[in-house]
């Protein structure tokens, strides 16, 4: 019985190999027919060699066949022949198939006609801003080759200046194949001057508001100038702030690539256990390369710093602070270098900063010290989406020296907060006084990794991860101290950048964690 119920099981199963055998015979297809570029070709190129056409093509023989990709090769053949002065070049794709191989002979044919170069070059639509304010952001002159490329880059140039709703750089002729073209660029200028007033509202510094004069073309002549007023009232950091400022800014001193600013200023911070003023200027000179990516500039800073109303605290080191005034002449470097793809919301890209500053006798100040301090920050974008990994290295030291024994409690480093390590009171992260009120430190150690994605529409949200501390002294310096946070915000895109708010819990956790409420991505 067993061995009969077996041969029938077989009997079906053989039945139903011979049905999808039967089947696939029936109605099998040939397979298709994959189409390969064998091939690549040019013909009608007389002044630019192949070897160099063949370079700015997408697609490389042996390669399956893309009609996206052909056609992106002829307009890169167009770019880079216009690049060299060949503004009328025509080219044209021609493909030989072998419908029985597949195999495509893909050849660009190329008619390059008459090299072109610049002419005369007009300017029109300016009523306002001076001829040498755009003439200086030109990367194109009469005589050169016609370059189209460098004509894109001046017009993103002039856009990139914020004093124009509208350039445009076209041919005085544009239906006529000239050798000589004229060009005539046109602008259509906007409002610089603005007047704003404003509110707001952070945890460190409380309920604030602002009044603020701008202009970013002072006289048409391309000077920036400022005036502002900043209050502040009851925050974790301030309890009351006062800053006044007015500042100045050259960015072609002297007719040169060097840019030249200034800033007078007056601060008043109530802290909780001290105020301090300052009032002062500084002066600087930068420097940027061609592209405006890496900077660097000078500055020295002279000021006046009075410690007063000194409350809420025994320790005699703090109480002996009363009423001393304290002159700071300091004179400082920096270079950055900045390939982020957006300033406000970085998507990719890093900036990278280093600064030394020094304070002298000879400088005009009363403290000898120097400090430097490191900044990287590198963002990356995921999935090619609005997806975006950030992360922040961020380290200094400084060292008094000459005929100071320590560095005045103002200009020491601070952290903690929303701008370093949240969930944790702003300045509250390492050396207090007997009091437990932050005192800061000679050296600071940050590490800042953050997941930034989109919720809808405007609104985003992140996950992060603080590490970091203070010290008193250099020689102090120990990751063992390091203290770490966790937590999750909020993000609303706003004209001025993100409007955020963070809830830190610091590990272990303490308490039941802090609110930061700020505007601007936390780095």
């Amino acid at each position: 019985m067993i061995i009969a119920n077996r041969q029938t099981s077989l009997r079906y199963l053989f039945f139903i190999l011979f049905f999808i055998i039967l089947t696939q015979l029936l109605f099998a297809q040939e397979p298709p027919i994959t189409y390969t570029i064998q091939t690549i070709g040019f013909i009608g190129n007389q002044e630019i060699p192949s070897s160099e056409l063949v370079q700015v093509v997408p697609i490389r023989a042996g390669q399956e066949y893309s009609r996206d990709s052909v056609i992106e090769g002829k307009y890169n053949i167009l770019s880079f022949y216009g690049e060299h002065g060949y503004i009328y070049a025509k080219v044209k794709e021609l493909l030989y198939v072998n419908e029985t191989t597949g195999d495509i002979a893909l050849t660009y044919e190329i008619s390059e006609g008459k090299k072109a170069y610049f002419g005369k070059i007009s300017l029109v639509g300016n009523t306002k801003t001076h001829d040498r304010v755009i003439w200086r952001k030109l990367t194109i002159r009469p005589g050169e080759v016609y370059n189209r490329k460098e004509v894109f880059t001046s017009q993103r140039k002039l856009m990139l200046l914020g004093y124009f709703d509208e350039v445009k750089i076209e041919p005085a002729n544009p239906t006529v194949e000239e050798e000589i073209v004229d060009l005539i660029i046109s602008v259509k200028e906007r409002q610089t001057g603005l007047i704003s007033l404003g509110t707001g509202y952070s945890t460190e510094e409380g309920v604030r508001g602002y009044a603020r004069y701008r202009q970013t073309n002072l006289f048409g002549k391309g000077q920036r100038f400022g005036a502002s007023v900043y209050l502040s009232e009851q925050g974790d950091l301030v309890e009351r702030g006062r800053e006044v400022n007015l500042d100045f800014y050259e960015p072609y001193l002297f007719n040169t690539m060097n840019g030249f600013g200034s800033n007078i200023y007056f601060r008043r911070e109530n802290l909780e256990n001290y105020s301090l003023r300052r009032r002062g200027g500084k002066m600087y000179v930068e420097r940027s390369s061609a592209d405006g990516r890496i900077k660097y500039s000078a500055q020295y800073r002279l000021e006046e710093n009075q410690m007063c109303y000194i409350k809420n605290t025994v320790d005699p080191e703090i109480i002996a602070l009363e009423g001393t005034k304290t002159d700071l002449g300091v004179f400082s470097v920096n270079l950055t270098k900045d390939t982020r793809d957006n300033l406000a919301n970085p998507h990719r890209g890093q900036l990278q900063s280093l600064t030394a500053e020094l304070a002298y006798r000879w400088l005009g100040s009363e403290a000898d010290y120097y400090k430097v301090y490191a900044d990287l920050r590198t963002y990356f974008q995921l999935f090619k989406s609005e997806w975006i990994l950030g992360f922040r290295t961020a380290g200094g030291f400084a060292e008094p020296f000459g005929h100071s024994d320590s560095i005045p409690i103002y200009e020491r480093f601070y952290a903690g907060g929303g701008e370093s390590v949240r969930g944790i009171k702003d300045r509250y992260l390492g050396p207090k006084d007997l009091d437990g009120y932050p005192v800061g430190g000679d050296a600071i150690l940050l590490l800042n990794v953050e997941l930034r994605f989109p919720i809808y529409k405007q609104f985003g949200g992140v996950v992060f991860y603080d590490y970091g501390n203070v010290w008193e002294k250099l020689s102090d310096v120990n990751l063992n101290d390091m203290q770490s946070s966790v937590g999750i915000g909020f993000r609303y895109q706003t004209p001025i950048g993100p409007f955020r708010i963070d809830y830190g819990i610091k590990i272990p956790k303490e308490d039941n964690g802090r609110f930061h409420i700020s505007v601007g991505q936390t780095f």
